[in-house]
């Protein structure tokens, strides 16, 4: 949806600007420049909670995933929040920031594919635990 939404918004944009052409009035930029600023920011206004969300949601499921395969505590600890995650991450030697990285990578998408109502596909969360066995021993 989100294409669809900026090709429209783009050729509203581009039809105000005729408008306000034809039109030789300030007033139409002003509305519609106005127009689009909030549009901006509502925009990043949904964004900011939607990622609030997801991380909420993400802090819920993970005691749960890491008992289900079997994530220590302490790494657990480490991935609960943005603030956690960056403080670890940057607590590491470079050279193992790369595996951290795909370790916390295979945890998320874990995490996403149960942040649904219902059973997973059993064949994606087979490719899912592959991928974060492959992150643990690399």
């Amino acid at each position: 949806w989100g294409l669809v939404l900026a090709v429209l918004s783009h050729g509203l944009w581009n039809v105000a600007l005729v408008v306000a052409e034809d039109e030789g009035t300030l007033v139409v930029s002003l509305v519609v420049i106005l127009g689009f600023a909030l549009l901006f920011a509502l925009t990043g206004i949904g964004v900011i909670l939607l990622r609030r969300r997801d991380q909420k949601r993400y802090a819920e499921l993970l005691p749960w995933l890491s008992q289900r395969y079997s994530v220590s505590a302490s790494q657990a600890a480490q991935l609960r929040d943005p603030r956690a995650r960056r403080r670890a991450r940057r607590s590491l030697p470079r050279a193992e920031r790369r595996a951290f990285d795909r370790r916390a990578s295979a945890l998320a998408r874990l995490a996403a594919l149960f942040d649904h109502p219902g059973e997973p596909d059993p064949a994606d969360e087979a490719r899912l635990v592959s991928q974060l066995d492959a992150a643990r021993h690399r």
